[in-house]
């Protein structure tokens, strides 16, 4: 039990310097049968202390001091589970494009007496996608080449998420194994050139909503690999905000990492 939804201003010491966020935290603690309930003023006590006197790097950091204190401070508590959501910024780049985005964020640590901890990675980024088959029809009608022939084009929404027992993944890994999905990232300052540019790379590149669902999972797959974590689970989720139709397009995933190791073959040809 605990509290959902307390607005919290966090001040974290990074290589950048100082740089506040604000974060929207749910804390509770797990207790035993034997208890009729939690002192509930606990939970603030220490989003209040960590805050005070924690010198964060990160928000992982934050909210493991954080569950730390909910332990320390529920000395009955048997676990403690702290989630934060917030817009973080993420550097991304597309050949010579370069910005710094937003992508919404949460994060979960639940750590038990025991010193268990596990960690749950979430990112939601925005991505452009472009229809092959809509792209194909064209040219075949029309004589255009594949690539330069029109098709209909939308924004996605792409959210991927890794949990993993001990170690968490940096937000920004996982930004960009995301970034990497549809067929062009989206970006918030474009100048013509570069417009054009993505608009062009996107059109070179086109791709279903499961098209960019698979290729997600796999990215999130490979990070996952790179960083040794074969005990991690990996979701992902794509929804297509479609141009030609009323309604959107949605596809979804999820699989443990020996699950997706099975099915390395498609993961050999991301596009």
């Amino acid at each position: 039990m605990g509290f959902k939804g307390v607005l919290q201003r966090v001040i974290f010491n990074t290589e950048e310097g100082k740089i506040p966020l604000d974060l929207k935290i749910n804390a509770f603690v797990e207790i035993d049968t034997s208890r009729r309930g939690a002192h509930l003023s606990r939970n603030i006590d220490a989003l209040i202390l960590s805050t005070y006197q924690g010198q964060a790097r990160s928000i992982e950091d934050y909210l493991e001091n954080v569950a730390d204190k909910l332990l320390e401070l529920h000395d009955y508590a048997l676990k403690a589970t702290v989630e934060a959501e917030t817009v973080y910024y993420t550097d991304i780049e597309l050949k010579e494009i370069r910005g710094r985005e937003p992508v919404n964020v949460k994060i979960t640590v639940s750590k038990k007496r025991t010193g268990e901890k596990i960690w749950r990675v979430e990112v939601l980024v925005t991505g452009m996608s472009v229809c092959p088959s809509a792209m194909s029809t064209i040219s075949e009608i029309t004589g255009l080449s594949w690539g330069l022939a029109p098709s209909h084009s939308q924004k996605v929404l792409i959210k991927g998420a890794i949990t993993t027992p001990g170690k968490f993944v940096r937000i920004e890994d996982v930004a960009r194994a995301l970034f990497l999905s549809p067929s062009a990232p989206t970006f918030t300052r474009l100048k013509r050139v570069e417009e054009a540019e993505l608009i062009l790379t996107a059109f070179k590149n086109p791709k279903f909503v499961e098209d960019i669902a698979r290729d997600a999972m796999c990215n999130l797959y490979k990070l996952a690999k790179d960083k040794g974590l074969r005990d991690s689970f990996i979701e992902v989720e794509v929804e297509s905000l479609e141009s030609v139709h009323p309604h959107n397009v949605y596809a979804a995933r999820s699989a443990s990492f020996s699950e997706i190791e099975r099915d390395t073959d498609g993961c050999s040809n991301i596009r």
